[in-house]
């Protein structure tokens, strides 16, 4: 090992024990780990410096992630300041890029679980411009930087969006890494068994509630999630098979509710429409339709009132009409 020591930063001489060997030419993909999550972090300023993908929000989120990892304090170096971690990030950047990874005077040391212990700059770099690396590695196991911390101990929970778009770049450089969505089911055991499916094939990184507001939104989840499977049907169809389950919808309100469950709908087309021709307006039935639709679901729940507004058009313009499980069929 004596003749990398000098390629090592001392600053992490305690995780430099129980060396194992030297790798040349090695694929940087394969050390991006979910238990480095940060080098995702370099990746991004590195496409931003690089113009490929120049936006001022890449350079703002190394910025955080410093701020929050340090406040620019670093104790593996003399940079004590984000203009001294940019400034020595563009030179390696600019030398990797010019003359690829330099083997004869750079090494990046990795943990028994491939894991690096120093360098993500350097791999972040090496990544993005699709350079092999040379590595060493040690039989020991080094600290970890996961999205957990991200979340919490850099508080970037106070904006989802930023772990958004931590994964959604970890996505691009990291082939194996897939978005599983799960849609509701009442009963949560099917979640449980489906986790534990997962489990047995991969490490679960993240789990997150999308809010899908409404039904348009659902149908356009389903329709965009699942397009080219056959039962989801297509524009000629309308995407048929992404119509939600009417009852399953309905239900939902019920058990969501105490006293009384409030129902507004149009029984008209919409002037507008969304993507492949498809009407906003994906269910056009009159209100007896829907009220039956309602009731047939309601007499599970006699506690729950229900009020149903649904407004259709009239020779004199559109109007509102109330049906109800207390009143019978009025105007007002």
């Amino acid at each position: 090992m004596t003749n990398i020591s000098n390629k090592l930063n001392q600053h992490f001489i305690k995780y430099f024990i129980n060396f194992d060997n030297t790798y040349e030419t090695e694929d940087a993909k394969k050390y991006l780990s979910h238990n480095r999550i940060d080098v995702i972090a370099k990746i991004i300023y590195c496409e931003y410096f690089l113009n490929i993908t120049p936006t001022n929000f890449n350079k703002l989120f190394y910025y955080l992630h410093l701020k929050k990892w340090n406040n620019f304090k670093a104790t593996d170096s003399y940079k004590k300041s984000f203009y001294e971690y940019e400034k020595e990030f563009k030179k390696i950047i600019l030398s990797i890029k010019e003359r690829g990874f330099d083997e004869k005077n750079s090494i990046i040391p990795i943990d028994q679980y491939n894991k690096i212990i120093d360098g993500s700059h350097r791999l972040g770099a090496s990544i993005v411009l699709n350079q092999k690396i040379k590595i060493a590695k040690f039989l020991v196991n080094s600290p970890s930087v996961t999205i957990e911390r991200f979340i919490y101990d850099f508080n970037f929970k106070k904006n989802i969006t930023l772990i958004d778009y931590l994964i959604f770049n970890y996505i691009k450089y990291n082939q194996n890494l897939r978005i599983i969505t799960l849609f509701p089911v009442r009963n949560k055991q099917f979640d449980k068994q489906c986790f534990a499916i997962i489990k047995r094939y991969g490490n679960i990184l993240l789990t997150k509630s999308l809010q899908v507001g409404n039904i348009f939104n659902g149908f356009n989840m389903c329709r965009i999630f699942y397009s080219g499977a056959n039962w989801i049907g297509n524009i000629q169809n309308k995407y048929k098979g992404a119509m939600w389950d009417l009852g399953w919808v309905t239900e939902e309100l019920f058990i969501l509710s105490k006293k009384l469950v409030f129902i507004a709908v149009p029984t008209y087309l919409s002037s507008e429409l969304l993507d492949g021709n498809i009407n906003t307006h994906l269910i056009v039935k009159d209100g007896p339709w829907w009220r039956d639709k309602i009731e047939s679901v309601q007499k599970k729940f006699i506690h729950i009132d229900y009020y149903l507004v649904y407004r259709y058009n009239s020779p004199d313009g559109r109007k509102n009409r109330l049906l109800t499980s207390r009143k019978k069929f009025e105007n007002y």
